[in-house]
């Protein structure tokens, strides 16, 4: 079905989604049908009727109010590589061809399309699409992109791509058939909310010569001094015993008169060691006191 001659212009003259543009939007249907009448003038080898079918296909692009499914994608792909075909430009022919078999890698040319032995057959199959490459496009600020009929934001790097934009309700807001080189339509990106981060916490500035004087823990003093002397006093209690013990002997009057030299000699010695130890605790406990290591 051809479209009116001035609202293909219109459709060349805004690609991208010009749906003011555009008389009536345009259905899958239609588009399908301007690619059969393409498809079959150039079967015929009219080159007129193909040209007019091809440009009357690429009006209705962007007026379509539909999502388009990936096989009229593949198909729209290949009347684009049929016209650079046509218009003499191999190196796009490939490209198209190539975009069009990385949705639908099995279909073949029917002999009746192109003839076994025509020069399409060859740019068709000319670029491997085993491993295709993207590159990522910025995320709408509402609905969702889709390229080659599929919902991504990822469009081919090398091969051209049939953009669509939708709203959040999933209708169509831009569709446009889109080479490597060509620009996305404009549209509003998305932009992340900046979420503030807490200020950091500074520590309080001290002046000068103010910082707090940190001390060592103070090691538990053990009262050597008073210890010391307790036991001394208790050694000189001690021996202070014994020696009473042997003057009690000494003076009693059973005691043998042979044994009175040695209790003598024992009492005087235990006297001397006791005093000897009254006098070292009497000096340890002075120390204690003035030095105040109990």
């Amino acid at each position: 079905m051809l479209r009116p001659p001035h609202l293909i212009f219109a459709a060349l003259m805004f690609p991208s989604g010009a749906w003011a543009a555009c008389e009536a939007p345009a259905t899958t249907l239609d588009l399908q049908q301007d690619l059969d009448a393409s498809e079959l003038a150039f079967s015929k080898l009219d080159l007129e009727a193909f040209t007019a079918a091809t440009d009357s296909a690429r009006a209705a692009i962007p007026c379509l109010n539909e999502t388009l499914p990936r096989a009229v994608v593949a198909q729209i792909h290949r009347f684009e590589g049929l016209r650079a075909f046509a218009d003499s430009d191999p190196e796009a022919a490939s490209l198209a061809f190539a975009a069009a078999r990385a949705i639908q890698p099995a279909y073949v040319f029917p002999e009746t399309l192109v003839p076994v032995g025509n020069p399409v057959r060859d740019l068709y199959t000319a670029l491997d699409v085993s491993t295709p490459e993207t590159v990522a496009t910025a995320k709408p600020a509402s609905g969702h992109l889709a390229f080659d009929g599929r919902v991504s934001e990822q469009r081919s790097k090398h091969w051209p791509t049939l953009f669509q934009r939708f709203d959040d309700a999933g209708a169509p807001v831009d569709t446009a058939y889109l080479w490597a080189a060509d620009a996305l339509p404009a549209y509003e990106v998305f932009v992340a909310p900046v979420v503030a981060e807490p200020a950091p916490v500074e520590p309080t500035p001290v002046a000068h010569g103010t910082e707090p004087v940190v001390e060592p823990p103070k090691k538990k003093k053990v009262p050597v001094l008073a210890i010391t002397a307790g036991g001394s006093a208790a050694a000189a209690a001690v021996f202070y015993g014994l020696a009473a013990q042997q003057r009690a002997k000494f003076l009693d009057e059973d005691t043998e008169q042979a044994k009175l030299d040695g209790l003598y000699g024992r009492n005087h010695a235990f006297v001397v060691v006791s005093g000897v130890a009254g006098a070292a605790a009497l000096g340890t406990g002075l120390g204690a006191v003035f030095t105040g290591t109990f």
